[in-house]
């Protein structure tokens, strides 16, 4: 995992070094001048059928600034490509 998603995260580790990202620092990603809000890309993930939780956090990026990075967990028993969930 990009250790600048974890640093910019409110997050806590089990005792078998397992972290939880509970909420983001910052509410607000600044990508190509364009505000970006993590909490509506999550919200729109959870509208699909096969996604079960969701966290979208922001990594640095030289180029535009900002970019959203989501983690997805599915349903049990599902199977999904990048592409199913990004449309």
């Amino acid at each position: 995992m990009n250790l600048s998603i974890i640093l910019r995260s409110i997050n806590r580790r089990d005792e078998v070094s397992i972290i939880t990202i509970i909420d983001s620092k910052k509410d607000r990603l600044i990508n190509n001048g364009y505000n970006n809000y993590p909490f509506q890309l999550e919200e729109l993930l959870y509208e699909h059928e096969l996604v079960k939780s969701c966290v979208v956090g922001g990594i640095t990026d030289e180029m535009v600034g900002g970019k959203p990075k989501a983690f997805v967990v599915l349903k049990p028993g599902a199977t999904a490509i990048l592409e199913e969930i990004k449309h």
